[in-house]
């Protein structure tokens, strides 16, 4: 029950019915040299030797962008190929870390290797347009290249050579079954630091695509040329990147304790088009915690509790932010606030302003 996709002649109809949803079913050619086999009876386990065949209906294509740590869904505590993971929000830097899937990908219409490097891409500024689920594609901005053979042919020049990114201490997890095999590397093979502009608190985006190289006949002039194919950079809200304030290790310093900003003016920089999941897009930052558990507690100036906020520092992360959304589900007024931090070791205090 397997199908036979075959290309057409020009002007030729095309007729499919869907197997998997129609009984429409038609017998198949017998003829397979001329086919691509595809699932026909919806019975994954099926076909030419039982295995199935994915069809790639554009033609060649660029290599596909490789696994990398801005991955929200990734937890390195359940996941023991993360080894070598780090998260990628640091104090007034991005980490960027990706693994080596997009070189392991033959061209499946060729059969050839086409790969050729990386581009690390970035969005500043985004405000979260209404409706928006993640930034436009005129939004993103090129900020690295990483290639095997770099342009100008001095190595390690402009561009990067892909060895620059290259974290060599990274041991493989295993080959893969072509001959001769390659290596399989996990997050971590790869790393670039981001630390161009980097405020801590805003919202950035980052991608890495993979491209390759390819050669073509040029139709106009017959001559042989080459062709670079490239994916584009894309991100949802999910995979934003927030930059943060490290915590304090051993003993706590309460002066480096902090609000920022403060006072809070309404639309701060780093604020976001309010939208259902986020109905204020607002925030201020506590920063410069304990690397320790911790329990914030907002007040007014007469002493009434306005907020509490948990905090779990001992992975170093020193920085707990707040919507502005009082325990009672309203905004904050314009005011003066007074905070404390409490860990199992000291008692912190302080004040900060909001301004509406």
């Amino acid at each position: 029950l397997e199908r036979c996709l075959r290309a057409l002649e020009p002007g030729d109809e095309i007729v499919w019915d869907d197997p998997c949803d129609t009984l429409m079913v038609t017998d198949p050619p017998h003829r397979s040299f001329e086919c691509k086999w595809v699932d026909a009876d919806c019975n994954p386990c099926t076909g030419i030797e039982g295995k199935e065949t994915l069809i790639q209906w554009v033609g060649t294509t660029a290599p596909p962008p490789p696994n990398s740590n801005t991955d929200p869904t990734l937890d390195p505590l359940l996941n023991p190929t993360l080894s070598a993971y780090v998260s990628p929000a640091g104090d007034r830097e991005v980490i960027l870390q990706w693994d080596n899937s997009s070189e392991l990908r033959v061209d499946p219409i060729s059969g050839e290797d086409l790969f050729e490097g990386y581009r690390v891409w970035r969005v500043d500024n985004w405000q979260r347009p209404e409706g928006s689920i993640g930034p436009a594609p005129e939004e993103w901005m090129l900020i690295a290249e990483f290639r095997k053979n770099p342009k100008d042919g001095l190595g390690f020049q402009s561009p990067s050579h892909i060895s620059e990114a290259t974290i060599r201490e990274i041991e493989s997890t295993g080959q893969t079954e072509d001959v001769p095999p390659k290596d399989i590397y996990p997050i971590g093979r790869y790393q670039y630091v981001d630390r161009d502009g980097i405020i801590n608190g805003k919202v950035l985006f980052y991608a890495v695509t993979a491209f390759g190289v390819t050669t073509r006949i040029n139709p106009t002039t017959g001559e042989v040329e080459t062709v670079e194919l490239g994916g584009l950079p894309a991100a949802t809200e999910t995979e934003a990147v927030i930059a943060q304030w490290v915590a304090q290790e051993g003993a706590i310093d309460c002066e480096k304790i902090a609000v920022v900003p403060n006072p809070y003016r309404g639309r701060a920089s780093w604020d976001l088009i309010p939208s259902e999941q986020d109905p204020t897009g607002t925030k201020i930052a506590f920063r410069d915690l304990p690397n320790e558990l911790a329990t914030l507690r907002i007040y007014t100036l007469a002493g009434d509790l306005v907020q509490t906020l948990e905090h779990d520092g001992r992975g170093g992360n020193g920085t707990c932010f707040w919507n502005l959304i009082t325990r009672n589900g309203q905004n904050v007024v314009s005011g003066i606030y007074l905070y404390s931090v409490e860990s199992a070791n000291e008692i912190c205090r302080g004040r900060f302003v909001i301004i509406r």
